[in-house]
């Protein structure tokens, strides 16, 4: 067991049907110790860390990506947990795609929709800049313009 986590590597750990981010404490003794970003503690035996269990977080969950279609570890958890670290940084928009996500962030985020951005918006591509409403509204309204092309945006 000693050999596959080390102090303070981030893992995946599956508690009744979910998978919950940590952090590994401690590992000896025959004894794993991990604590989840929500702050639970579990002490692990060996015989209970398999790899269904415990594994180990992809470098991309543990970094955050803008577009989430970049995780190598595409599931629920990984999803939430993405949204989450992206949200604390007050950056509330991420790409899953070509689609855009946003979190509410319940509180005013200086300089999210002031006109600096939007100048800086319209002179870029969809993904050239970070995830942003007024990229896909850029995206939209060049379609329409120069291409002549229907658009639709779901909201």
């Amino acid at each position: 067991m000693e050999s596959f986590f080390t102090e303070g590597a981030r893992v995946w750990v599956r508690e009744k049907e979910q998978l919950l981010p940590a952090t590994v404490n401690s590992c000896g003794d025959g004894t794993l110790v991990v604590t989840t970003d929500y702050g639970e503690v579990f002490y692990l035996q060996q015989a209970e860390v398999t790899r269904e269990r415990v594994y180990a977080m992809h470098q991309s969950s543990i970094d955050g990506v803008e577009d989430m279609s970049a995780l190598a570890e595409l599931h629920e958890a990984a999803i939430m947990h993405n949204l989450y670290q992206r949200y604390q940084k007050d950056n509330i928009y991420t790409n899953i795609g070509s689609i855009l996500a946003a979190v509410n962030p319940y509180k005013q985020i200086p300089g999210l929709y002031d006109l600096e951005r939007v100048d800086l918006y319209s002179k870029h591509h969809l993904g050239e800049l970070p995830p942003h409403i007024f990229a896909v509204a850029n995206e939209c309204y060049r379609c329409i313009w120069k291409r002549h092309d229907s658009q639709c945006v779901l909201i």
